[in-house]
C-alpha cells in the first residue's frame, strides 16, 4: 500500500516531468518561429548565445530529419524497382 507521502512524491515527480517536456516543446516552437522569421529577412542580431545555440540545434535536427527522409525515399524507390524488375 502506498502512503500519502509517497503518493504525493510520485505525483510531484510526474508533474515535474510533464513541465520539463512542455518547456522543451515550447522552446522548440519558439526557435521554429525564430527560424522562419529569419528566412523572411528578420535579423538574428538580438538573439542571445543560448538562443543561437538552440536555433543551431533545431536547424541541425531539421537537416538530419530531411536527410533521413531522403534516404528512406531512396530505399523505397530501390525496393519498388526491384519488385518491378522481378515481376517482368
Amino acid at each position: 500500500m502506498v502512503n500519502q507521502e509517497s503518493f504525493l512524491r510520485q505525483r510531484i515527480m510526474k508533474a515535474e516531468e510533464q513541465l520539463k517536456k512542455q518547456q522543451r516543446e515550447n522552446r522548440e516552437k519558439e526557435m521554429t518561429q525564430v527560424m522562419y522569421r529569419s528566412l523572411v529577412g528578420e535579423g538574428l542580431h538580438n538573439l542571445s548565445i543560448v538562443d543561437l545555440n538552440d536555433l543551431g540545434w533545431l536547424i541541425d535536427n531539421n537537416i538530419k530529419e530531411i536527410e533521413d527522409k531522403i534516404i528512406n525515399l531512396h530505399l523505397i524507390n530501390k525496393l519498388l524497382l526491384l519488385l518491378l524488375h522481378h515481376k517482368s
